[in-house]
């Protein structure tokens, strides 16, 4: 059987697909990768798998811009699956659904189509994004979700009965990620050694609820000097003055703040300068950053979304508060500045969590099962 795994386009890290693949890969399943022509690998890392570029420019210019070479891209795919067979294609991202399920529905007549459903409800949901994405689901072979939640609203929402497969959360290969001395990475980001950081990482958007953090953090401050905001991430529709403006306050008091997209050599950098990681998000079916956190052992603040029940526990490895409202978080953040001993005990829980219930190994024995299902 041979798989063609496709990332998704535009600038990005591709160590998750490619750990994915890599666990995948086996004598009864041959897994290529196709990948952005932007997308950053790890440079110590050496891949078994075969690793095919393209997307070309498809994030870049103005809306047109992206647009065009966006289709332009699907039809590059379409040369290359012209020139090379696969049993399946197994894609994850759609930016332009409305077109894409005609493109998909011409895959079916190659091979196979498996989809990987990451968020049921797409963040920043556009106009008849969902009845797009609909019909795209309708042509696929199977749909892969995380979570049987995540299956339940996903009958909830959409009336594709394509056969789905429920494959778990785990989205991080723990040996990918390791943590360097404290001191070490804030000496790098230029970060006093004395204060308690808490971080937000990740793209920016009104439903990721930065702003909510930057607003909690200013008052903590204002009690607690010791506080400290570490944040990273890009715009992503977002009103980019509103939180130039709230980043410029929080500085004065003590910030780091980076607007733009974080490279991959980066990332252990911000994670491992951190104390807490705080996910302050208004909506969401999952978070691959909260597993980066559970990855690298961080204790956890997060709204109080169903989405992040599994993996920000109330009292074993976080505190939890309600979407969007300051002053509950802003009391969360001066409790954890305050208790050494809870940041050791969540650390552990958060460490423990990771290993336990977010194996990624078990992810790949499923999507592999779930790629045999589908030829049968």
């Amino acid at each position: 059987m041979k798989v063609l795994f496709v990332d998704q386009f535009g600038k990005t890290v591709g160590r998750e697909t490619l750990a994915l693949a890599e666990l995948i890969n086996s004598d009864e399943v041959k897994v290529d990768t196709y990948l952005a022509d932007t997308t950053e690998l790890p440079s110590e890392k050496k891949y078994t798998v075969n690793i095919y570029y393209g997307f070309h420019g498809a994030y870049e210019g103005n809306i047109v811009n992206k647009t065009f070479n966006y289709l332009k891209s699907l039809k590059e795919l379409t040369k290359f699956l012209k020139k090379n067979e696969y049993d399946i294609v197994h894609l994850q991202w759609f930016s332009l659904p409305w077109i894409e399920w005609l493109y998909v529905a011409m895959l079916k007549k190659k091979a196979k189509v498996v989809i990987t459903v990451h968020d049921v409800i797409p963040f920043d949901n556009r106009f008849l994004e969902m009845k797009a994405l609909n019909a795209i689901y309708k042509r696929a072979d199977r749909l892969l979700l995380h979570t049987k939640e995540a299956a339940d609203e996903f009958r909830k929402y959409y009336s594709a009965t394509t056969p789905i497969s429920i494959i778990t959360k785990g989205f991080c290969y723990k040996p990918d990620y390791k943590r360097i001395e404290k001191e070490t990475a804030r000496k790098k980001l230029g970060i006093p050694n004395d204060v308690i950081v808490f971080l937000y990482y990740g793209t920016i958007r009104p439903s990721k609820g930065l702003d909510t953090l930057m607003s909690a953090i200013s008052q903590a401050q204002d009690i607690n000097s010791r506080i400290f905001l570490l944040a990273a991430g890009a715009f992503h529709r977002v009103d980019e003055d509103k939180y130039r403006k709230l980043a410029d306050e929080v500085v004065k008091k003590g910030a780091k703040v980076d607007f733009g997209f974080v490279p991959y050599n980066m990332e252990k950098i911000y994670f491992s300068s951190a104390d807490v990681l705080v996910l302050p998000y208004r909506e969401g079916t999952q978070s691959g950053v909260v597993q980066v956190g559970l990855m690298y052992e961080l204790p956890i603040i997060a709204s109080d979304i169903y989405a992040m029940d599994d993996v920000a526990v109330e009292g074993v490895n976080a505190l939890r508060f309600h979407a969007g409202n300051v002053k509950d978080l802003k009391q969360l953040i001066l409790k954890m500045a305050d208790d050494s001993n809870m940041l050791r005990k969540y650390s552990i829980a958060s460490k423990e969590i990771g290993e336990k219930d977010f194996s990624l190994e078990v992810k790949a024995e499923r999507v592999r099962n779930a790629y045999i299902s589908v030829l049968n």
